[in-house]
């Protein structure tokens, strides 16, 4: 049996990375511009809602999932489990694991149930399926729903 940590990395496509960059830095500098002729230019602005939108959209698109989503997930060979992500860690053990099933509609999240705690969590690892199969193996009892 292994002897190391196996270390399970979020997938974050680099084209969807940049292109949301992108699209937050080019309405940052509409919405800038737009304030500017407001403050020097005298001309009355007024940004749409949908402008708005875009922007909490993006913002939220690009921030949360990297902030509250674990970005590495961590197993060693005696069943400590370790997500990480922006914010800080949290583990737990393969033993006090009782399921990972999806949650509500949004596909692609995950939620890991063990002994009062839950951590969600997207599906995109890279090794996903044998991160699965490696903590089921220590942990025959576990619920895998939809994974």
């Amino acid at each position: 049996m292994e002897n190391s940590d196996r270390v399970y990395k979020l997938y974050v496509d680099k084209d969807s990375q940049a292109l949301v960059r992108i699209l937050m830095v080019v309405l940052i500098i509409i919405e800038t511009f737009f304030v500017w002729l407001e403050l020097f230019g005298g001309i009355p602005y007024h940004p749409p809602w949908e402008f708005i939108l875009g922007i909490i959209f993006l913002a939220y698109s690009w921030m949360l999932p990297g902030l509250t989503f674990p970005s590495r997930i961590s197993l060693s060979p005696d069943g400590r489990i370790e997500f990480a992500n922006a914010l800080g860690r949290k583990v737990i053990y393969a033993g006090d694991v009782q399921s990972i099933r999806p949650e509500g509609m949004t596909p692609g999240i995950f939620v890991v149930r063990a002994n009062r705690k839950e951590i969600a969590l997207s599906a995109q690892f890279d090794g996903f399926h044998d991160f699965l199969a490696r903590l089921k193996a220590m942990n025959p009892n576990i619920e895998l729903k939809g994974c």
